[in-house]
């Protein structure tokens, strides 16, 4: 096993396994010299009726992972528009202060891969993750799931184009 950097992470296939807590994902990662593969765990425990009134009880770290396919054109805005919201729902106590926003580049031919670093510098609530190549939607989502799985304690995905109605997080 060696050291992988996220702009190597490409999915390879996904398997379910009914009636288990957990659903096995297995991903291709490979660095200079060669390729792995890798059985990763995601762990969906059930949880207690007490264990989530406990959880509720807590302010909850939300990560919003936003997959990103050549969107230089409307970046900024969404990133605008999703940051605004986060602070209104940590103003209003609904999420915890170490809740982030993930871009997930998925190997975007265009500048926003650029556009996105340029904003995660200027503002420490976004994070970007640049897939090495075009993995298509579903891994993209996949790709930022697993990156924000330890550090969250709820991840919504959302369109860059914003076409979700991102006032339904207050639902949450």
């Amino acid at each position: 096993s060696g050291s992988f950097g996220y702009k190597h992470y490409r999915i390879s296939r996904t398997g379910c396994q009914d009636n288990s807590r957990y659903s096995a994902v297995y991903a291709k990662l490979q660095n200079s010299e060669q390729i792995y593969f890798q059985k990763i765990e995601l762990i969906f425990q059930r949880e207690k009726v007490t264990d989530m009134e406990e959880k509720r009880a807590a302010t909850p770290t939300l990560t919003l992972v936003v997959p990103c396919y050549n969107e230089e054109e409307i970046i900024e805005k969404t990133s605008g528009v999703l940051a605004d919201k986060l602070r209104r729902l940590e103003g209003e106590d609904k999420i915890s202060k170490n809740s982030r926003i993930l871009f997930v580049d998925d190997g975007s031919r265009d500048n926003t891969f650029r556009i996105l670093h340029d904003i995660s510098e200027k503002d420490p609530i976004f994070s970007v993750l640049k897939l090495a190549g075009n993995c298509g939607h579903q891994n993209a989502i996949l790709a930022g799931m697993m990156t924000a799985k330890d550090s969250a304690d709820i991840v919504v995905t959302i369109d860059a184009d914003l076409q979700q109605d991102i006032e339904a997080l207050d639902e949450f």
